[in-house]
């Protein structure tokens, strides 16, 4: 029973690692009183449960006690670190799933195995998914994603002219009355309707520019507003 109490402590450890960065306590965290508890009580109430005392049944029921609520308190203590981590487990597990954290009006998205953004907005109360372009200067919606939050492509008029590596193409300029993302509502924002078919709209700077912040660091995406 000892080794597993020993196993124990190493998880604690480890999961401090991960909230936090640091193995060891800094000197403001007081040595994290209660983290240490809850890892000294759950290795005194292992090894006392391999005693055969009479008061060992006792005295480990006790030692659960208080390390349930040692556990509890860490929890609390460290709910928003957790909330983040959480965060960073999904975003892992599934590349480019949004992830809102409204407690800091914010977005993380992952970066996709094809090593671009990917995320889903909604438009007109219509989902459509799109790949993150801050190279393009505004939000380029395909043919059928503007079918499908209202649009008719035939009856658009395609007055801006743009050269693009595959030649000159032709969108018509529309406003999109009402966007989501997560947290992030926008409303009349300037996008265009390509001429041509794409493989996925594009977002681009008439979003971005809408935002308090926007950064990509560990290959991942995060929006302020």
């Amino acid at each position: 029973m000892l080794g597993y109490a020993v196993i124990v402590l190493a998880i604690v450890l480890t999961l401090r690692y991960l909230v936090t960065g640091e193995l060891m306590p800094q000197q403001h965290e007081g040595w994290d009183l209660w983290g240490y508890a809850l890892a000294i009580s759950l290795l005194v109430g292992s090894w006392l449960a391999s005693s055969h005392n009479r008061m060992g049944s006792m005295v480990k029921q006790i030692g659960g006690w208080i390390a349930f609520i040692c556990l509890l308190i860490v929890v609390y203590g460290y709910r928003h670190e957790l909330g983040s981590v959480k965060d960073r487990f999904f975003t892992t597990l599934m590349p480019g799933q949004t992830i809102s954290q409204s407690s800091n009006r914010s977005l993380t998205i992952s970066q996709s195995k094809d090593g671009h953004f990917h995320t889903v907005l909604t438009i007109n109360n219509q989902r459509i998914p799109f790949l993150v372009d801050t190279g393009a200067s505004t939000i380029v919606l395909s043919p059928g994603a503007a079918s499908r939050v209202g649009f008719d492509p035939d009856q658009l008029d395609y007055t801006r002219r743009f050269r693009t590596a595959n030649g000159v193409v032709y969108n018509a300029p529309v406003v999109l009355k009402k966007l989501e993302l997560g947290g992030i509502r926008m409303q009349n924002v300037p996008a265009v309707v390509n001429g041509t078919a794409m493989r996925r709209s594009l977002l681009g700077m008439t979003f971005f520019n809408r935002l308090k912040r926007y950064s990509v660091h560990n290959e991942r995406l995060t929006l302020e507003w």
